[in-house]
């Protein structure tokens, strides 16, 4: 009887960590800190989700939230068009990199030869910086 108990008990507090786990949701957001009172152009999406294009005032920023799929590999990626013309690209969430690191992902754009950085929860900067995709 007891071991019966037992098992009820575990089955319960798995699920509740499983429906706890299912619900997390990742959170991105982008920043034009390129100054110059210079606007950003980004286009977001992932295999099966497209985000759309957002211009970006100086300092505006936008989010958009996600559920990773813990079966399929979740990916986000972002071009971001420079007032110059230049392209770049970025993974602003890749699940391998990302998954137990960052539910709150925030990242700085600054220049188009400047990397982009990802604030850092534990010293409250933007001090995770990255280079852009090769292609």
């Amino acid at each position: 009887m007891a071991s019966f108990i037992g098992r009820t008990v575990m089955l319960m507090l798995l699920m509740l960590l499983l429906t706890i786990t299912c619900d997390a949701k990742t959170h991105v957001r982008i920043i034009n800190d390129i100054g110059g009172g210079l606007d950003l152009t980004v286009h977001c999406k992932s295999a099966d989700d497209d985000i759309g294009v957002k211009v970006l005032r100086p300092q505006e920023w936008f989010e958009f939230s996600f559920k990773p799929a813990w079966i399929i590999h979740t990916d986000y990626y972002c071009s971001f068009k420079f007032p110059a013309g230049s392209v770049q690209w970025l993974d602003v969430y890749d699940e391998k990199r990302d998954l137990n690191v960052c539910m709150d992902c925030w990242w700085s754009i600054k220049s188009s030869s400047d990397g982009p950085c990802r604030f850092n929860w534990i010293n409250k900067k933007y001090d995770y910086c990255l280079p852009w995709n090769k292609d």
